[in-house]
This record gives structure tokens, sequence and C-alpha cells, in this order.
């Protein structure tokens, strides 16, 4: 059986701050975990590609060579990441890493150096990691992962109802069904009652 590399992409949303927390209490990094992005990427485009029928959409895609999340309604990406469910719902995984900094120290480690360790010694996925950055008006799936890191955020930090849908959407991707809460007290709750 033919060994298919795992790609991640990564994305966030926040910013991780000592100053003014009560309004930027959360920094939520999401991962995207697959085997097949070529999928992936074609119902993306596809929803971005109905999405600039809006010639609002359209002028912001012109102008600044993409869409970001935090520019989009829940309703508007809810209908992108139903498309990516109805087609793609066994290509990929998410991961989400919430962040509260209330709790946030210097950080200890670079992204590569944490990934390294984390997913071949602490949590054994595979046998090397390799780190490219990359702008994400270059990348589709970097887009996609920056929707759905806004959309956490939005849910935790600015407790969109309209968030509830989107969150509830995605949950069952979500590796195990939890987020990572990086908190000393683990008391990061998802607003998901209506």
């Amino acid at each position: 059986m033919e060994k298919l590399d795992l790609s991640m992409f990564i994305d966030e949303s926040g910013s991780i701050t000592k100053t003014n927390i009560s309004s930027n209490r959360y920094f939520v990094i999401a991962i995207l975990f697959t085997r097949k992005f070529g999928r992936l990427k074609r119902y993306f485009q596809k929803g971005i590609a109905s999405l600039i029928q809006n010639p609002k959409y359209k002028e912001m895609l012109e102008s600044n060579g993409e869409i970001k999340g935090s520019k989009l309604s829940e309703t508007k990406k809810k209908s992108i990441y139903e498309r990516i469910i109805r087609n793609c719902a066994n290509d990929f995984e998410l991961g989400i890493i919430v962040l509260d900094n209330h709790y946030t120290t210097d950080a200890k480690y670079t992204l590569d150096e944490y990934l390294e360790q984390h997913f071949t010694i602490l949590n054994p996925l595979c046998n090397s990691v390799s780190v490219k950055y990359t702008d994400s008006k270059n990348h589709s799936m970097i887009q996609l992962i920056d929707f759905i890191s806004n959309t956490f955020y939005r849910n935790l930090e600015k407790h969109g109802q309209t968030s509830i849908e989107t969150v509830k959407m995605l949950l069952p991707y979500v590796c195990g069904g939890k987020i990572f809460d990086f908190s000393t007290n683990h008391d990061t709750k998802l607003l998901l009652d209506e």
C-alpha cells in the first residue's frame, strides 16, 4: 500500500498580547490535515467562484489577491464549508489550538521546532516535518484554513451567533472532536448553544 504524504496547512486568528486582554483574550491556531488537498482546493475554489458573483467580493479578490476570512460573514463561509463537507468529508481533519492571553508566556520554540517535536516525538504521526512559509495569496488551502481559524475565533472572542452553526458544522472534523485548550485552567468554552 502506497503511503501518501500528510500535508498540514496552518493559519491563525487573533493576537498574542498582554495588553487589552479583555478585547483580545484568544489566539486561535487552526491546522488543516489532508492527504488529498487537490480535491479540497477544487471545491474551495468553486465556493470562491460562487462568492465573487457579488461585485463586492470580486473587487476584494482583485485588489487583495484573496478574500480574508475576517472580511466574510459566517453565512458566506457556511456555504463554502457545506460544499467542501458534501464533497470532501473523508479527505481532511482539523486541529484547533486556543491560547488564552491570560496565561500566555513567551514562545519557547519556533513553529518548525514545535511541529517537529510534537509530530515526531510527542505524538508520532510521521518521521519528519518540513515547514514551508508562503503568503496566503499563493495557496488556496492557506486561505481555507484562514476562514476556519476566523470562524473559531469569532465564536470564542466575539460570540457571534452565526458562528454557532459553522462551528457545529466543523466540529465533527476536528481531531478527537475537541479543541486543544492551551490555558492553565483549561476553561476555554466554545459557544455552541443558541
